[in-house]
């Protein structure tokens, strides 16, 4: 069992929260997976090397601890880059559940 959020984990919260300035968006109160890891790897927290696939999967999986622990909330929503396909968008929960 974890004691705490992780060090991906807390700069999504911080972005989504608004404690954090974006480096590539400005306005970071609602990201998809896509941007949150071009904000993650503007930041040097993901690296370059990993491929792109491994380094989506690495965002998915920290946001849905996030989202286990009702700090984030995650909806599906049409891709605009990407034509039929969706995407998760993540926002910073107001309330966090019980």
């Amino acid at each position: 069992m974890s004691k705490g959020l992780g060090k991906i984990q807390r700069v999504i919260y911080d972005l989504l929260s608004g404690d954090r300035m974006g480096l590539v968006y400005k306005n970071t109160s609602g990201l998809d997976t896509s941007e949150l890891l071009n904000e993650l790897l503007e930041a040097e927290f993901i690296s370059n090397e990993m491929p792109r696939k491994q380094q989506m999967a690495t965002v998915v999986r920290a946001c849905g601890g996030l989202a286990r622990r009702g700090l984030i909330g995650g909806e599906y929503v049409p891709d605009l880059n990407n034509v039929g396909r969706t995407t998760i968008r993540w926002s910073f929960a107001t309330s966090p559940s019980s």
